[in-house]
């Protein structure tokens, strides 16, 4: 498991685009997310998983879109605020 930090002023697009390339770039799903005292969005990828992130995982602040699977909740910044989220894939 790696944990990435995202800039806490990405926007949801911003953090959503950051989400595929760690994923991309770590060979891994998302697994989990959140925030640490750094002020930063923490992004959890597990490169062990034997699993082509394809789709790639999204993080929402609205509803689980229909169809979606949730892979977890937590509390990450959006546009420089402490949001409530969701990660998901589809």
């Amino acid at each position: 498991m790696t944990i990435v930090e995202a800039d806490p002023s990405y926007t949801v697009d911003q953090l959503n685009a950051f989400v595929t390339q760690s994923e991309k770039r770590l060979m891994g799903p998302l697994t989990a997310i959140g925030n640490n005292t750094n002020g930063k969005t923490t992004l959890t990828i597990d490169e062990r998983a034997p699993s082509n992130p394809t789709p790639p995982s999204k993080i929402t602040t609205g509803q689980l879109p229909v169809g979606a699977t949730k892979i977890g909740d937590g509390r990450v910044y959006i546009s420089g605020t402490l949001t409530d989220a969701i990660a998901y894939k589809t």
